[in-house]
This record gives structure tokens, C-alpha cells and sequence, in this order.
């Protein structure tokens, strides 16, 4: 990966310091269920939509083509923007998002989420954070949905997204706190912690359970591993920005 950005200083450090930054995934670490999931129980498409997660992992579509083959069923299906909405806003946010939101005191970076990333905004989580990156839908006049903005959302577009928020905003590995639940964030875990950042491994109790999760049971041990810290509510990341 070639960037055109502002290289770190020497050992990834920069000249000054700052203080802690937050960053994070959205589906599984602020909300509770997979989300898509949920959209395409309510319009009666789940089965066509895990033939295509089928597809995705066997390698036989892009990430963007997984996105737009579930943004097509949902248009042919006049999905509205009012009861996207209400699909997102039923959605269960993570135990401590609101103490966690609370206590921020502007130390919120940036949403980095293979997801829709309109959910953060219907849940009131975008405004205490700097940026948010992810999939967002696109609706006409009278309010159906008509496309999205596309995101690479697996673990290389992923990272490629935090490195270069990071190099811009100029901000060092250490002063990086991230979370995550899942494979597409075991590539950003691996370069913080490697880099003397923290990475917060985001497991409640009673966690619903991704379709993509158990196909990626092996990245998920590899980020119990690498974790600095394994946490079940998100206000215990407030610890790890002192």
C-alpha cells in the first residue's frame, strides 16, 4: 500500500503529543446485532442475502459487489427511508455506549465500519467523533431508497482507511485507542498493538451472534490474543484513555 500523505517521524512517532484518541468499528461493538441482517429479516430476503455472504467468503464477489446485490434486493423491495430509519433506530446499542458517549470530552477520532454507518447517525453516536467511514445510503425525493457511497469494508480497506485518517490527523500508534469484535478489524489490531497503541477486544456477555463471526473463528482467537484488554461494556474503555 502506497500513501501520499505525511510520513511518522522515526519508530512511528511524531513531534508532540496529544492526547488519547478513540477509534472504533460499529456493528458488534456499538451495536449489538448485525444490522444488515436485521434489514433483511424485516424484507423477507435473508435466505438470497446469506447465498451472497456465501459467495463473499468463498472469494467469488468483491465486498462492493456483497454491498450492492443487498442495496439492489432492498430497492426492488421500495425500501423507504423511514423505515430503514426505524429498522435502525430498534436496533440495540452495546452496554455503556451512553456513559462511554458522556465521557468522551472530545477525545472521539473516527467510526471505521464495514457497515452503514447511518445507524451511528439514527443512534446520535456521529457528532462525538471527528469522521465517520462506512457504507451510506442514498434516496431520491420521495425518500426510497435509490443507491449508497461505497466503502471497502474488509480488514485491508479497513486498515488503509485508518492509516491514512491516522497520517493526516497525524497522530501516533500510542496515542491510538481502538475496538473491535471482528476479522475485518484483525488487521488494524495487529499494526496498534505492534505500534504501542491499544486494541480493545469488544465481547459483552450476551452478544448476538454475526454469520460472519463464525466463519472467521480463526481471526477471531487471533484477537483475543493480540487484544491489550478484552471488555463487555463499552464505558470500560474510558480506562483506557487516561
Amino acid at each position: 500500500m502506497k500513501l501520499s500523505l505525511s510520513q511518522p517521524l522515526k519508530n512511528n512517532t511524531f513531534p508532540f503529543t496529544i492526547m488519547k484518541t478513540l477509534w472504533t468499528d460499529q456493528d458488534g461493538t456499538l451495536i449489538k446485532e448485525a444490522p444488515i441482517g436485521v434489514v433483511t429479516q424485516r424484507y423477507c430476503f435473508e435466505d438470497v442475502n446469506n447465498e451472497y455472504l456465501k459467495q463473499f467468503y468463498d472469494g467469488e464477489i468483491s465486498y462492493d459487489e456483497l454491498m450492492s446485490s443487498t442495496v439492489r434486493e432492498l430497492i426492488k423491495r421500495r425500501a423507504t427511508r423511514k423505515d430503514l430509519t426505524d429498522i435502525f433506530r430498534s436496533l440495540t446499542p452495546m452496554p455503556g455506549l451512553q456513559n462511554l458517549l458522556a465521557n468522551l470530552n472530545g477525545s472521539g477520532l473516527a467510526i471505521i465500519s464495514g457497515g452503514l454507518v447511518d445507524i451511528s447517525e439514527v443512534h446520535g453516536i456521529t457528532p462525538h467523533f471527528q469522521e465517520t467511514h462506512g457504507v451510506r445510503l442514498l434516496y431520491d425525493e420521495q425518500g426510497f431508497l435509490k443507491g449508497y457511497i461505497s466503502f471497502e469494508g474488509t480488514k485491508e480497506g479497513k486498515y488503509e482507511c485508518f492509516e491514512n485518517v491516522r497520517q493526516r490527523k497525524r497522530i501516533a500508534y500510542h496515542d491510538v485507542v481502538y475496538m473491535g469484535d471482528s476479522g475485518n478489524d484483525v488487521l488494524i489490531a495487529k499494526r496498534i498493538v505492534e505500534n504501542g497503541g491499544t486494541f480493545l477486544f469488544v465481547q459483552p456477555e450476551e452478544a448476538h451472534e454475526h454469520c460472519y463471526k463464525r466463519r472467521e473463528e480463526q481471526h477471531i482467537l487471533e484477537m483475543e490474543k493480540i487484544a491489550t484488554a478484552t471488555i463487555q461494556t463499552l464505558d470500560e474503555a474510558l480506562l483506557h484513555l487516561d
